[in-house]
């Protein structure tokens, strides 16, 4: 009987299968870990590569920044430094590196920018900005905006800083230029009590400067804030103006200018001169109107202290001019009457003796001679009393003058013409000597300074008022210069006519001859 064997095949099959599979299985792990290590060298070249252009990045960008930069240690010593920082504070690059911040920041800045740093470093912030100013190596203070930020190594904790430094010392400047400005406008402005303004017309809010809240006499918060308000501030009696000068310069365009009284927040009144212009908007934009408000109290007073003076002046020049023809008048009767009476007295006493003894002829002689020189003294005392006051001014002004226009055509070869209104016009006496007084200074000038061949004089009432005219066609003066060789001749005419509340003027120009003419209100008469 056959003994059967156990077959050995299976185990020959899993050798030959394990012999056969193991260098295949082997090449495969061998080829996988391979695999993985090139991957994993060539994600590491990678890396490198990244970080290589990354620092060359930064390099490039660090050096050729525009501001400056700086890498700082944790003690505030510098590591690092682009062209542009050694630029702006002056110093080398070789230099810096052995300085820190403290070195070149300003000893007034110094302080706020520690304090920042501090907190930087110990993580409660993780930047922060100052505006400091930097003394370069020359001694010059520049201003730069600076920013810092922290750099953390892989721990988490800060290594270092990094600063950003912006030169701004020009805006600065220019900061500084502006608040120069600005205050050297407020003292003027405080100085000459003087202020602008601002008028939005389309919401109607005005904005003031300081000095102009100074004049109101209030803080800015209870000053006018809109036009109405403004207004309001005036005297009533000159709203209506102040308002129609508004409107009417936004309508036109063109500035104005005006005095008013203002009455401020503390019961007082001023008085201001008020100036405005308009600023035309741009399309469907309202204009708006800019202008000056300034206090002119103290010179309105003064102004007003002047023209009461002159009015006080005026009043006593009047009087006196008055108690001067009341005396003339009285000195010129005196002379008419007393003298006058006694010389024609002697004269009939001459003429008596003539007749008496007139077969003497050397008193005949002598008899004749105190007659003629009697007849020349007459002469003389009557030229005197008229000069005085003549004799016709008591008839009315229209004779007066009459004899005026007669004893300068018999004094001088100059004609003149009388071109009378009316036959007479009832006036009182003081206005009537004023008008023959001008009339009087004006023909004695012309004898003396004009040359003239001709005068014209032309005498009207009209609207209440006395016209004169004295016109001559003499060689005439240019009135820009003054009047020639002028005295207190045409003042006395100017002041006479003015104490009358009247108005005098003289046009003249070389070689055209000179007019005077004034124009008196005559009290009493009715106007249409």
């Amino acid at each position: 009987m056959p003994v059967s064997r156990p077959s050995h095949r299976p185990r020959m099959d899993a050798l030959s299968s394990l012999s056969l599979t193991a260098p295949l299985t082997i090449g495969l792990l061998l080829t996988a870990f391979a695999g993985g290590a090139f991957a994993s060298f060539a994600r590491q070249r990678h890396a490198r590569e990244e970080m290589r252009i990354s620092k060359e990045f930064f390099q490039s960008t660090f050096d050729s920044a525009a501001v400056g930069m700086a890498v700082a240690d944790l003690s505030g010593r510098y590591i690092k430094v682009n062209r542009a920082m050694c630029n702006f504070v002056g110093y080398t690059e070789a230099e810096l590196l052995q300085m820190s911040y403290h070195q070149i920041t300003h000893p007034d800045d110094l302080a706020e920018n520690v304090s920042a740093r501090i907190r930087l470093v110990n993580g409660e912030l993780p930047t922060f900005q100052q505006e400091k100013r930097y003394v370069r190596k020359d001694g010059r203070v520049v201003w730069a905006l600076m920013v810092v930020s922290q750099v953390v190594d892989q721990h988490g904790k800060v290594a270092y800083s990094v600063g950003q430094m912006l030169d701004i010392d020009t805006q600065k400047q220019i900061e500084r230029d502006l608040r120069t400005s600005r205050a050297s406008l407020a003292h003027a402005q405080h100085i000459a009590r003087i202020g602008d303004w601002e008028w939005d017309t389309g919401s109607g809010v005005l904005r003031w400067s300081e000095e102009i809240t100074h004049l109101f006499g209030a803080p800015p918060a209870k000053a006018p804030q809109t036009h109405d308000a403004l207004i309001a501030c005036f005297h009533p009696d000159e709203r209506s103006a102040i308002r129609q000068a508004f409107n009417t310069a936004l309508a036109s365009g063109e500035p104005f200018s005006m005095d008013g009284r203002m009455q401020c927040a503390d019961g007082s009144e001023r008085f201001v001169y008020l100036q405005g212009e308009p600023i035309a908007g741009t399309g469907t934009t309202p204009p708006r109107m800019c202008g000056t408000l300034q206090d002119i109290t103290e010179r309105k007073r003064t102004e007003l202290a002047l023209i009461e003076s002159r009015r006080q002046l005026r009043e006593l020049s009047s009087h006196q001019k008055s108690l001067l023809e009341d005396e003339r008048k009285h000195i010129a009767r005196e002379i008419h009457d007393e003298l006058g009476q006694r010389l024609t007295a002697l004269k009939m006493e001459i003429s008596l003796l003539r007749l008496g003894f007139g077969n003497n002829p050397e008193l005949f002689r002598i008899a004749e001679e105190m007659r003629t020189l009697a007849d020349g003294t007459m002469d003389v005392v009557r030229q005197i009393a008229s000069n005085l006051r003549p004799a016709a001014l008591d008839l009315g002004l229209v004779p007066a003058i009459e004899w005026l226009a007669e004893d300068l055509q018999l004094r001088s070869e100059i004609r003149c013409e009388l071109e009378i209104g009316n036959e007479e016009i009832p006036m009182g006496d003081l206005p009537a000597t004023v008008a023959f007084r001008v009339v009087q200074e004006s023909l004695t000038n012309v004898a003396r300074h004009a040359a003239a061949s001709a005068v014209h004089i032309t005498l009207h009432e009209a609207d209440g008022q006395l016209h004169v005219c004295i016109r001559d066609n003499g060689k005439g003066f240019d009135t820009s210069a003054g009047a020639p060789r002028e005295g207190f001749g045409l003042l006395g005419m100017r002041e006479r006519v003015l104490a009358l509340n009247g108005t005098l003027r003289v046009d003249s120009a070389p070689g055209q001859g000179t007019t005077v003419s004034i124009d008196i209100p005559l009290p009493g008469a009715v106007r249409p």
